[in-house]
């Protein structure tokens, strides 16, 4: 299969999958010039949705990392730290589960636009409609409301049905409601993504 580059900007080369990207307004200091990073695999993505089936895999998921970002990441130390969110999601309640997060003041859309609480409200209602190819629907299915409120959002589980994972679900990576909308969710991000949550945007593939 041939091989397509795919730059994601940065100051350094690294050959791993396969993409082109720039800097995104969610970028703590923005640089006239960040430079331009070149990542390399030996395989090829069928698509670009790393919530669809299809675009559920590695080369996928390596680049995008650092364009759609999450709510919360692992760092160096294996330990969970908060990205786009302000602070760890926290517990309201046990039973029914209730659970809540708030996504930095800081957290922008590449387009300049807030990341808030309905945008996880959107992921929500994604992943759960199903027309779409979603890969997985694990721990969201046991959902029985999801409310936001400015950067803020709610989530309260079924009764007897708490998600072991619910923190990592609190903390997984959003889609931009105001793209999303009217969207053929099936076909949208085939071969592009139109904006970014993380410090890198997609160029070119």
């Amino acid at each position: 299969m041939r091989k397509r580059s795919l730059l994601l900007v940065t100051g350094m080369l690294v050959l791993v999958a396969s993409l082109v990207v720039g800097p995104s307004a969610t970028a703590t200091t923005e640089r006239a010039s960040a430079g331009t990073v070149v990542v390399i695999h030996d395989q090829e993505p069928g698509i670009l949705n790393p919530f669809l089936s299809e675009g559920n895999g590695y080369t996928v998921s390596l680049p995008l990392n650092k364009i759609l970002a999450a709510g919360t990441i692992y760092n160096d130390k294996v330990k969970v730290i908060p990205e786009l969110l302000e602070g760890l999601p926290k517990l309201l309640q046990k039973e029914p589960l209730k659970a809540t997060a708030t996504f930095k003041k800081t957290a922008n859309w590449s387009d300049g636009k807030p990341i808030t609480g309905a945008d996880f409200v959107a992921t929500y209602r994604t992943i759960m409609n199903p027309n779409w190819d979603i890969t997985a629907r694990e721990g969201w299915e046991d959902m029985a409301k999801v409310t936001a409120k400015g950067k803020s959002f709610t989530v309260v589980f079924k009764p007897k049905r708490a998600f072991y994972g619910w923190a990592g679900l609190l903390g997984s990576r959003v889609l931009p409601a105001h793209k999303v909308a009217g969207q053929d969710f099936n076909k949208y991000w085939s071969d592009s993504l139109d904006i970014a949550s993380g410090p890198f945007k997609f160029q070119s593939w």
